[in-house]
């Protein structure tokens, strides 16, 4: 088992752990360093901004990130705009 870096000396931290294996060099996986858990490449959304082109999050936290700030930002609306409407 082989851990490789993929854009280390880009900028300094910014490297992303993808892990290949002998066996099973078909599908290389790469770390999601919230759920600390390796994940196939297709369980990471797309980013062009990034070195590698994935996001840095896997699809489950990125989801899950979006679902908490998306409650909370509906519970911190301001009632009076909600009644302005009527």
């Amino acid at each position: 088992m082989e851990v490789r870096s993929c854009g280390g000396g880009i900028s300094a931290g910014r490297s992303v752990k993808i892990l290949v294996t002998i066996d099973d060099i078909d599908t290389p996986q790469k770390w999601c360093p919230q759920c600390r858990q390796y994940y196939p490449l297709d369980g990471f959304n797309k980013n062009k901004s990034e070195y590698c082109g994935l996001q840095s999050i896997c699809r489950i936290c990125s989801k899950a990130r979006n679902d908490y700030h998306n409650k909370k930002r509906l519970a911190v609306r301001d009632p009076l705009l909600d009644g302005a409407d009527q």
